[in-house]
């Protein structure tokens, strides 16, 4: 019974797309944002996930900074220099942009190998951008801290949102060769 249930329910849902494919889209982008949200209320997101990934974002930046020179450590969210000191917070982990572009992804039509490929690559592409966002910041403390809040709160957020959106649409693009 609950197999015939949802047959019928994928069979509207996949007629749906003939008829209403942006509102399709629109819903399933909706509802799994709100998954998201709902996931960043839990306390395995904020005092594992979270926390987990910042630090990831700290070791790697820290990593790239020392083969440029820059002699930092990270210890959690801060990487830390002689000459400068940031703390990579919530926000600044990439994972809002990140889950924003997997929404995106898994809610328009596509195949699933199509999916799972532009889920990998829009992940490290967001990933590694982030990365060069971090390191850039810290660069701009270092080097120009009159700058560092315009960089960080207007400039990189605003190229980020546009960044993930370019992405999100080379990916579209190519799925639907």
């Amino acid at each position: 019974m609950a197999q015939n249930f949802f047959s019928r329910l994928y069979g509207y849902y996949k007629a749906g797309w003939d008829k209403y494919p942006v509102l399709l889209f629109v819903l399933g982008f909706l509802v799994l944002m709100s998954l998201f949200y709902a996931f960043m209320l839990t306390n395995f997101f904020t005092e594992q996930f979270q926390p987990a990934v910042v630090a990831v974002n700290a070791k790697i930046s820290s990593a790239i900074l020392n083969l440029f020179g820059e002699a930092t450590s990270a210890s959690g969210p801060v990487i830390a220099s002689e000459a400068a000191t940031i703390s990579v917070k919530r926000g600044c982990d990439a994972l809002v942009p990140i889950f924003l572009y997997i929404s995106a992804v898994l809610a328009f039509p596509a195949s699933w190998r199509s999916k799972l490929f532009g889920i990998l690559w829009g992940v490290l592409f967001l990933f590694a951008l982030n990365i060069i966002r971090i390191i850039s910041l810290f660069w701009i403390q270092l080097y120009k801290p009159e700058i560092f809040d315009m960089m960080h709160l207007e400039v990189w957020q605003i190229l980020f949102i546009i960044l993930g959106i370019v992405a999100w649409g080379i990916w579209m693009q190519r799925s639907m060769k």
